[in-house]
Formats: structure tokens, C-alpha cells, sequence
């Protein structure tokens, strides 16, 4: 074994760096880690983002063939004069109301509805299906995610 010669200053700086080295490759794995989770939610960022911006588009390019808003059969007065009287004796009316209600089967639905209805378009997400877990699950479906701010 030789023996190590140089002054205490110069020992104490190798003893510093080995213990750096030391703690870098204990650490390592973490850092990974944190770059992987960085380039995974900036990859969520850019799908939302541009996801986005081709719903936004989808939404707002012209369509001639649905555009045309008027009612088939109906002449436009300027009157809404069109009523019909609603009862559990009309035909294929599947409401189980009494015979004093007016009501039809979808309003009893939304009367019976706990909830907030909304019916907007849904966000495809590549990393969706049938037997995912719950963590792919839950960050497929951020896109489609509401929030009330």
C-alpha cells in the first residue's frame, strides 16, 4: 500500500469530491425521476394545448350542409304559435305522468336528474383503453376534465 502524500488542504478537497460523487449517484434515480415527471406533464401541456386548438377549429370551420337553421315543414311568422297539448293518452308518449300533467318523458327525466347536464364534445386521448388503470384512467381523462373557476 503506498501512502497518499500531499498537504491537508489538498486531501480534504478529494474528500469532498468523492463525497459528491457519492451523494450524485445516490440521487440519481430522484433526478431521473423528476426529469421523467417534467417531460410527462409537459407532453399532457402540448396534447391539451394543441388538442385544443383542433377542437377550436373543428368548432368554428364553416359548415354549409348543418348550417341552415330553419324548421322543416314550419313557416316562419314571426309567432311562436306552435303548441301541442301533451298527455299520458297520446301515442307513444312513454311519460308516466297523471292525465292532469303536461308534462313529457324528457322533462320528467331532467326533473329526475340530480345533477349538472352538460353535452359537450369529448377530447380523444392516445393513451385510452379498456383495461388501463386507475392512474391512466384519471390522466387520460384531464382533457375532458371541467372546472369551475
Amino acid at each position: 500500500m503506498s501512502a497518499v502524500k500531499g498537504s491537508d488542504e489538498e486531501l480534504d478537497r478529494l474528500r469532498k469530491v468523492l463525497v459528491e460523487a457519492i451523494d450524485e449517484e445516490k440521487t440519481r434515480a430522484q433526478r431521473q425521476q423528476r426529469r421523467r415527471d417534467a417531460r410527462e406533464e409537459a407532453r399532457v401541456k402540448r396534447e391539451l394545448m394543441l388538442g385544443q386548438i383542433d377542437l377550436k377549429k373543428e368548432l368554428n370551420e364553416d359548415d354549409e350542409a348543418r348550417d341552415y337553421a330553419a324548421e322543416e315543414g314550419l313557416q316562419p311568422d314571426g309567432y311562436a304559435e306552435h303548441h301541442d297539448l301533451v298527455n299520458e293518452t297520446t301515442a307513444f308518449d312513454m311519460s308516466n305522468s297523471e292525465f292532469w300533467s303536461s308534462f313529457s318523458s324528457s322533462e320528467e327525466a331532467l326533473l329526475e336528474c340530480e345533477g349538472l347536464i352538460l353535452n359537450l364534445p369529448l377530447t380523444p386521448h392516445s393513451t385510452c383503453h379498456a383495461d388501463a388503470s386507475e392512474a391512466e384512467t384519471s390522466s387520460a381523462a384531464r382533457a375532458n376534465a371541467l372546472t369551475y373557476r
